[in-house]
C-alpha cells in the first residue's frame, strides 16, 4: 500500500530504520513478526482502527493487539462513537446500515468499505473480554463550525485507555515509556510518525 510505501521511504531517508519500520497488518489476522519484535510493545496507539472491521472481527482483533503488548503495556483507542455526524449522514442512505454486534452500528460506505460505531459499553465489554484491564473509556464530544458554510458539526468519538495486567509481581509494567520502549501505532499518519520519532531521538 502507498502509506507504507512512504513511511518506509522517509524511515529511510531519515536514517531511521534502525528504530522503526513499516508493515501492512489487519489486526483481524493474527499479528506479524514485526509487530512482537523485542518481546512486545509498551504501548499500541489505535486511530479509527476497529471500526474499520465488521463486527465480528471485534473480538479477533482486540486479542490479536492484546497480544502485541508487552505485560502492563496499554492500547490507546480513538474511534467513532454512536451518534457521530458521520453516522447521522449513513443512516439517511437507502440500505446504508449494515446491522451490527456487539452493541455497535455497522453501516456501508459510497466506496463500498464499512464503518462501525462503537459504544463505552461495548467497547468496556470487548476489553474484558479480550483479556484487558479497562483504565479509562469515555465520549469525547465536539462541536465543528464551518464559519464559511455556516454548519455545525457534531463529533462523537470514544476513547479509551486498555492495560494488559502484569502476570507476575515485578514484571515490567511499561507505564513509562523509557527506553527500550517500544510503540505500535495503527492506521496514524506519516507525519505523525515521523514526529513521534524525532521527539524520541532528541530526548
Amino acid at each position: 500500500p502507498l502509506a507504507v510505501e512512504l513511511v518506509s521511504e522517509r524511515l529511510r531517508r531519515e536514517n531511521l530504520c534502525d528504530r522503526a519500520s513499516a508493515f501492512v497488518w489487519d489486526v483481524a489476522e493474527p499479528p506479524p513478526a514485526e509487530a512482537r519484535a523485542g518481546g512486545g510493545a509498551d504501548a499500541c496507539l489505535a486511530i479509527f482502527t476497529l471500526s474499520a472491521l465488521a463486527p465480528e472481527a471485534l473480538p479477533r482483533a482486540l486479542a490479536h493487539l492484546r497480544s502485541c503488548l508487552r505485560p502492563g503495556g496499554r492500547l490507546l483507542l480513538r474511534d467513532y462513537g454512536r451518534l457521530d455526524l458521520k453516522q447521522l449522514k449513513f443512516a439517511r442512505a437507502a440500505r446504508g446500515r449494515l446491522g451490527g454486534g456487539h452493541g455497535c452500528e455497522w453501516y456501508a460506505r459510497g466506496d463500498g468499505t464499512t464503518a462501525l460505531f462503537l459504544t463505552t459499553e461495548a467497547v468496556s465489554a470487548l476489553a474484558a473480554e479480550a483479556g484487558f484491564e479497562v483504565e479509562e473509556v469515555r465520549y469525547d464530544r465536539r462541536l465543528a463550525v464551518n464559519r464559511a458554510e455556516h454548519t455545525r458539526m457534531h463529533r462523537v468519538w470514544v476513547v479509551a485507555v486498555l492495560r494488559r495486567p502484569a502476570e507476575a509481581p515485578g514484571e515490567r509494567g511499561g507505564s513509562a515509556l523509557l527506553p527500550p520502549a517500544t510503540v505500535i501505532l495503527l492506521a496514524t499518519t506519516a507525519v505523525a510518525l515521523m514526529a513521534w520519532l524525532r521527539g524520541r531521538g532528541s530526548r
